[in-house]
């Protein structure tokens, strides 16, 4: 999504990034269950039960728990039941494997695009972009209008970038295709780290360790390409680190009294 608009704020459909995203998503989504009747057969991804289970858990969690504001609370639902209906409407193509690789490299490109962006945010804080929003403290929050948004998209692309490069697409592909995959480890672990965000920061400490134990065979036959994935990401990461925002830094506002009780009690409803 690099559609941007000036707005007047706010969250959700307010957010011109949201808006062209849910348009695409939910018209995939509809036309992918429409073939499926068609076709009268709807083919579910292994494990769907339990992937199912994450909507299911948060909607009977916010009765167990209670809701302050009914409709922004079932707004947020039904993104995430519109998310499982996208995400279940990609199956009912049938794609080749060949085509899965290639969607998930244009998906790990478009995630370096919104880090370019990210970085031009750092660089030219506070400056018009022309196309792309400004960011008035140097935060690279990319097209997303928001950090934790970008970091954990970067982290999605990141973990799907470890499995790219342990197949024949990548490995056995033109040059050209594993110049772009280090870029993106290269900027990707450097907005994650810069950003200090902690969605995103645990993102990666969830996820990263299944990536890595999940291919940890093709990782250990393609080494080199590992190593040099592995070195971009030490370094960019390292660079990232010194950025103004740390999650140290966040934690010790929460020790201090900065949104403490609000944070505390996500956490303890979240547990």
């Amino acid at each position: 999504p690099f559609y941007h608009h000036e707005h007047i704020g706010g969250m959700g459909l307010r957010i011109s990034n949201n808006v062209t995203v849910w348009i695409v998503a939910n018209i995939i989504g509809w036309i992918s269950l429409y073939i499926g009747l068609i076709r009268q057969k709807i083919y579910l991804p292994k494990y769907f039960r339990y992937i199912a289970a994450f909507p299911v858990f948060a909607t009977v969690s916010g009765f167990v728990t209670g809701v302050d504001n009914p409709m922004e609370w079932l707004f947020r639902l039904l993104f995430i039941w519109c998310g499982l209906l996208f995400f279940l409407g990609l199956f009912q193509h049938k794609l080749s494997q060949g085509r899965v690789d290639r969607i998930l490299f244009i998906f790990v490109i478009s995630a370096l695009m919104q880090g370019l962006i990210g970085i031009a945010q750092i660089l030219f804080v506070n400056q018009d972009l022309i196309l792309f929003p400004k960011s008035y403290y140097g935060v690279p929050f990319g097209m997303f209008e928001q950090i934790n948004n970008q970091a954990i998209y970067q982290v999605t692309a990141f973990v799907v970038a470890i499995y790219l490069i342990t197949r024949p697409y990548i490995v056995k592909g033109a040059v050209w295709r594993k110049i772009v995959l280090l870029s993106f480890f290269c900027v990707s672990s450097f907005i994650i780290s810069y950003s200090g965000s902690r969605a995103g920061t645990l993102a990666i400490l969830l996820s990263l360790p299944f990536a890595i134990i999940g291919r940890r065979y093709f990782l250990l036959k393609y080494k080199r390409l590992t190593f040099l994935s592995l070195i971009f990401v030490l370094v960019s990461g390292g660079f990232g680190s010194s950025g103004f925002i740390t999650v140290s830094d966040k934690m010790a506002d929460i020790a201090n009294g900065y949104s403490t009780s609000a944070r505390l009690g996500i956490y303890a409803v979240s547990l």
